[in-house]
């Protein structure tokens, strides 16, 4: 019994292994097909839409375009200065950027649409955060 067994198994993988060289098996098709269906997995999360990630690298880009020293200011030691994503759900994405100043500006951004607002807290100086009136869609600082 054990024999027949081998056997089987033996000419089953010398069966497996002409198909694929002959391409009754196409060993690629599968692979692109696998490939294919994590593409489409990734277009229905965009689709839902934005990441934490891109938020956050969205509004890094928006703060550098305003302060372009920043970056710089960020990387040394002699501020303390972050971005982090503070909080976040299905609908909204909150991104704090802390300044060198101490001020928090918080970005609250619609994870559909991209639009967002900015409120800031100073602490010490201001009682609580209060929306700062700036508007815009978070969208035109993705690559």
């Amino acid at each position: 019994m054990k024999r027949i067994i081998f056997t089987l198994i033996i000419s089953l993988s010398f069966l497996l292994s002409a198909c694929i060289e002959h391409g009754f098996y196409d060993v690629d098709k599968k692979v692109e097909k696998e490939s294919k269906t994590a593409i489409e997995i990734e277009k229905d999360t965009k689709s839902t839409g934005l990441t934490n990630d891109q938020s956050l690298t969205a509004i890094k880009k928006y703060w550098y375009k305003l302060n372009p020293d920043l970056k710089e200011m960020e990387n040394s030691d002699g501020y303390t200065i972050y971005f982090e994503v503070e909080s976040s759900n299905e609908e909204q994405i909150v991104v704090l950027f802390r300044s060198y100043t101490g001020a928090l500006t918080r970005y609250y951004i619609d994870r559909s649409t991209g639009d967002t607002y900015v409120t800031g807290y100073m602490p010490g100086i201001t009682e609580k955060e209060e929306k700062t009136g700036e508007e815009f869609n978070i969208k035109q600082y993705l690559d």
